[in-house]
Formats: structure tokens, sequence, C-alpha cells
């Protein structure tokens, strides 16, 4: 049962969700209030009321968040990454983070094949063509995906998925993750190599990794330097897990041919800022979970996660 006595669990969710999440909290009969524009000040003033949380990228859970939620339980992050959520202050306070699982892994997938075939065929640069009044058909030229190698890294719940897609176009899919079971477990026709094969071996290279400490700045120059001459590379996770410098130079130089991100970062951020002075680059606002279907199931996901570590 969510309650202890006669005093019911309390969540609060800080961030916009679907309907179905709140459902499954009032099912868990768990009372919650929907604040999805609450001021920082505000949060910080009332976190010690409830025993949940329920957020999405925007709200930032620190260390002072937790130090306020003196009844807090769980935090429930309805998405995947958990980089705005400080996952040593929750353990060092006995609060634990759960997230949305596997449920958008197929629309992540999805838009990061979008993404390559856009590289491949130049699909952005013909269509900007024809609505600017020119016919540019001979200028419009791109590759043909079957029989070139795809470089995964990263091949958990998106990874893998992504692979076996490619795999089913005709393209060679090489694999790299830190815990390669992963990818003996897949069942797809990926082959398991290091980290420097797949760069040096790869026409395209996709990444699918947390943003953690050790995953920032993951191809630098380094990196990039061992990559072929005319690589593509996409990013449907987040930004940062490329060094700035390291794809602008490779840009200019023409050892990077494209560049495709779904940028968790607007605008404002000096790299975005970057990267949008190149024709050869597309650039999405951090879309890759923007589904209707995703985003029902990421709540629904989440708010049942979070119901079992209450009820427990």
């Amino acid at each position: 049962m969510a309650s202890i006595g006669c005093e019911k669990m309390k969540a609060l969710v800080t961030d916009p969700t679907s309907k179905e999440g709140l459902e499954v909290l009032t099912e868990k009969k768990i009372e919650y209030d929907y604040r999805p524009e609450i001021s920082r000040d505000e949060l910080l003033q009332i976190v010690k009321k409830y025993d949940a949380l329920l957020v999405r990228g925007a709200t930032k859970v620190n260390n002072k968040v937790f130090e306020r939620g003196e009844k807090l339980k769980a935090v429930g992050r309805i998405g995947v990454g958990l980089d705005n959520i400080d996952l040593d202050s929750a353990s060092k306070h006995g609060v634990q983070v759960v997230n949305a699982g596997d449920a958008p892994a197929n629309s992540v997938a999805e838009l990061t094949i979008g993404l390559l075939i856009s590289l491949a065929r130049n699909i952005p640069f013909g269509d900007r063509s024809m609505k600017e009044g020119s016919y540019a058909k001979k200028e419009c030229f791109g590759q043909t995906l079957a029989t070139k190698t795809l470089g995964v890294i990263g091949f958990g719940n998106i990874g893998n998925r992504v692979g076996k897609v490619a795999s089913a176009m005709g393209m060679n899919v090489l694999a790299y993750d830190v815990e390669p079971w992963v990818i003996d477990k897949s069942g797809i026709s990926a082959r398991k190599v290091g980290l420097d094969e797949l760069l040096e071996k790869s026409d395209f290279i996709t990444v699918h990794v947390p943003l953690i400490p050790p995953t920032r700045g993951l191809l630098g120059e380094e990196e990039v330097q061992k990559m072929k001459d005319g690589v593509y590379l996409i990013n449907t996770s987040r930004l940062y897990v490329y060094e700035k410098d390291a794809i602008i130079n490779g840009l200019k130089s023409g050892k990077i041919a494209g560049v495709a991100v779904d940028s968790d970062k607007t605008h404002d951020d000096p790299f975005v800022k970057a990267l949008l002075k190149f024709d050869k680059c597309i650039i999405t606002p951090h879309i890759g979970s923007q589904t209707a279907l995703t985003q029902k199931l990421a709540a629904q996901v989440t708010s049942s996660r979070v119901a079992g570590i209450l009820a427990s």
C-alpha cells in the first residue's frame, strides 16, 4: 500500500507529462500535485512535503533538493537520461532514482535512422534548395548506405535497435560497449570491436551513451584523428559526449563530412552556435522521445516504478 497509517503518500510532478502517467499515480492511491511551472525557489520551499518527485529534463534535482526533501523516497525521471539528477546525493540521502527504462528506445532509434539517412542522402539540402527556387539535383549527391559500415558506440536498448535496422538495410555494423556482454546477447549481426577499431573502420558513427563523467568529451581530438576521412557522425544522446573543438575542427578540415545531432542544448549554447554555421550539420531540438506513444509509455513506466518504491 502507498500509505502509512491514514496518511497517503504524496508526489510532486514538476515538468509537463502525459496524463496516463498521472492516472497511474491515482490508481496506486498516490496523491500528487502537478506543478509544471513551479519556480526553483518554490520547489525548494515545498519539497519537504513530498515522498516522491517526478521530473523530466528541465528540473535539476541537486544536493539542495535532497537536503530539503526530508521525506523523499523516490525520484522518477520521465525519460532516460539522469544527468539532471545528482545521483551521489540521492544515494547519500537514501533516495532511489528510477527512469523510464526502454520506453523511449524505439522512437530514439527511429530518429537516429532518420538522421543517418538524411545525412547520407543530403535530404535537408535538397528540401531547402527546392524551397529557395533551385532545382539542385546535381549538387544533391549522396551515399548508398548498403555496404557501408556503421559504428555504434553504446549497444544498449537504443544502440542495438539502431544496429538491427542498419543491418537490415545492408550496412556492416560494428559495436562497442563498455559492457561487451550486451553485444553478445543482442542477437543481431554486429561485430564486437574495441573503440579504436570502430573509429578507424566506420563510415558512419552513432553514439548512444549516457552523459556521465567518463563519457563527457568521449569523442575528442584523439578519437577524431583515428576516424576515416569524410566520416559522418550522429548523436541522439547528449551533445557533450562530443568535445566541442574536436568536432568543429573536424568539420572545418573536412575530416568530418557531416554531423547530425538531436541537441539537448539550445541556441544559447556555444557548441550549438558553432554547429549552426555549417550547412553539413543537421540539428534537431531534442525530439528523440517526442512521440505520443513514447511520452505515454515513459510516463506510465516511471509512475509505476515510483509507486513500487513507495509501496515497499
